[in-house]
This record gives C-alpha cells, structure tokens and sequence, in this order.
C-alpha cells in the first residue's frame, strides 16, 4: 500500500464567513468576531463585516464577516474548516477559505487596499489583538509580481553571464532557454566556442577538468538532456576557468 504524502500545513489564513440564513444580522457577525477574540491558539488575528460590498450586478451584497488568521501551529485546510465550525457553531458551507504565505496581501484585503473598484473600509473597523502589528501589516506597498515572461525577459537583458542568467531564474529554465540566451549574448556563445577549443587542447594534454567538462557540455546541447542545479553549476564554474586558463 502506498503511503499518503502529508496535506500542506499553513499557519496564515483568509476567511470569509457568511451570516447563517436563519439569521443573517451584522449582530450574529459581530458574535463570530467575539468568539475569534476569545480563541487562546491564534497569535494575531484581524476581522472586520463587510457592509458596503456589491456584487458585479452592483446589487448590494450581504453582510458578512472577513478575517485573517494567524494559528500558533500550522493546520490542514481540514483542520482549519473544523476549528471554524467547533468554534463558531456555523455551518461549513458558509466558510470561504484560503492558505497563504502572504499575510500582508491578506490582512490589507480586510480594508480592500489594493482593490480601487471594491467598498473601501476604514482601519479603525477592523477588531484585532495587537494593533501594531496591524498597522505593520496594513502599511508593506503591494508590488504586483512579475509574469514568467518579464522576468524571462529581465533576465535575459541584464545577465551578462549564462552563470548570473541561471542564478536569477533557476537552472532548469535557464537550461530550457539557453539557446535564446547565447543568441542574445553573441559573446557568451562565442564564449562556448572558445572554451571547447581550449578544453580539447587541454584535454591532449591529459586535464581531467577538460575531459569532463566535454563531456557534459554535450549532454547539456542534447534537448532530452535535464541537468541538476550541481551539473549546471560545475558547468558555469568550469566554462570560466577554461575560458581564463
């Protein structure tokens, strides 16, 4: 029998709670926040009812309550959806939530701060235990990360060396793109050339390091070949010293 890998644990989490049907009352909200403020394994948590939310229609959406959650120990997304129900006696349906290892971006969502088309919501709406750390959390500028393809293209126009281009985006990638690169860099594949060369007259001369580098620059030129981060590392290291012998 196959053993289960261990689910992903995470000690940050966003949280959306639904008022029940029965009793959809921003007061029955504020009882969640009441209970979440009483909970002895979070080590900082931050809630706040959204009031003013609509829906892409622009019709008014319900009330409900947003909270960021930060556990003393790290929970399965099972586990955390049976804290919230044990704790708050609400059905499991009327939980939205979500792991990350951002907790700036998910305490900042709490006021919609990086969101101009959503209700903004002031600080001072937020419940929380440790006010400055708040205040920390709600301060880091979010920096939109940068696709696959501009960070390709960053580091392809700002490495000079096939080493710092591996470096900058990871070995496999560069390895995937290091014909687009050394047609970029005509000195670096120039470079290729002349540490060839110099590696079969070294190689005459019986250089070990030559020998082997010949060998995996081959395997490195064959499509099917996938090199680790060790063989394209000796790779980078041994391509400088021929090139500098």
């Amino acid at each position: 029998m196959d053993e289960k890998k261990p689910k992903t644990k995470s000690k940050f989490w966003g949280v959306s709670i639904e008022a029940p049907k029965e009793n959809p009352s921003i007061d029955t909200l504020r009882g969640y926040q009441d209970i979440i403020a009483k909970q002895s394994d979070l080590v900082f948590y931050a809630t706040i009812i959204h009031d003013r939310d609509k829906k892409e229609n622009g019709e008014p959406r319900k009330p409900h309550l947003h909270a960021f959650l930060n556990m003393a120990e790290g929970k399965t997304l099972t586990q955390m959806l049976k804290w919230l129900e044990t704790a708050l006696n609400c059905d499991r349906e009327a939980i939205s939530i979500e792991p990350s290892n951002n907790e700036f971006l998910l305490v900042q969502y709490l006021i919609h701060k990086n969101h101009p088309n959503k209700a903004s919501y002031k600080v001072d709406e937020i419940r929380t235990n440790n006010n400055e750390l708040l205040i920390d959390r709600l301060s880091k500028e979010y920096v939109k990360p940068k696709s696959d393809e501009e960070e390709l293209a960053e580091a392809m126009t700002e490495s000079v060396t096939l080493k710092e281009f591996a470096t900058r985006i990871g070995f496999e990638k560069a390895n995937k793109y290091r014909g687009m690169f050394n047609q970029l860099k005509t000195e670096e594949g120039q470079s290729y050339d002349i540490a060839l060369k110099r590696a079969e007259q070294l190689r005459k001369e019986r250089d070990e390091i030559a020998s082997r580098f010949i060998e995996l620059i081959k395997q490195v030129q064959d499509p099917l070949f996938k090199p680790n981060y060790n063989q394209l590392e000796r790779l980078a290291l041994w391509l400088d010293m021929i090139i500098s012998s």
